[in-house]
């Protein structure tokens, strides 16, 4: 259709496109990039708007088309429930989880807790250590075996 409008510029409707021929020949020739710009009026001309696609009013809807949408929008909402009660499961299972995690954790720590102090019970003493550490000349001299 453009096509045919453009390259007569005879055609009755030549003046509904745009860039006009002598700017249109001008561009070309120049290397210049253009847009073909039509008029709403011929558009509307040429491919004419069907009743059934005028916009619907909020009040003009029919039954059945709203009995459709509402069916639709019920089982959304029912499937949006059900993922929601599996969310729930999900988080329930989940602070169970944590829940256990945490008890052995406690756990851990009083075993801990009761080999640190096993273990600290058969350290020597801290005077003994102090002395080992001490360099030789700070020792005290032990004659005989005595000390």
């Amino acid at each position: 259709m453009l096509r045919e409008i453009a390259d007569d510029p005879g055609h009755p409707d030549r003046s509904s496109v745009l860039p006009e021929p002598d700017e249109l020949e001008r561009k070309q020739t120049s290397g210049e990039q253009y847009a073909w710009k039509v008029h709403r009026d011929l558009l509307l001309k040429r491919f004419p708007v069907e009743d059934t696609t005028r916009r619907r009013r909020p009040g003009d809807s029919s039954k059945k088309g709203s009995r459709d949408e509402a069916d639709v929008l019920r089982s959304q909402l029912q499937g949006k429930d059900q993922y929601v009660s599996f969310l729930e499961e999900q988080v329930r299972t989940k602070d169970g989880q944590l829940a256990e995690m945490n008890e052995r954790l406690r756990e851990s720590h009083v075993l801990i807790k009761d080999l640190q102090q096993k273990s600290a019970g058969a350290l020597p003493s801290p005077s003994e250590n102090n002395s080992r550490h001490k360099p030789f000349w700070r020792r005290p001299i032990r004659l005989f075996g005595r000390g």
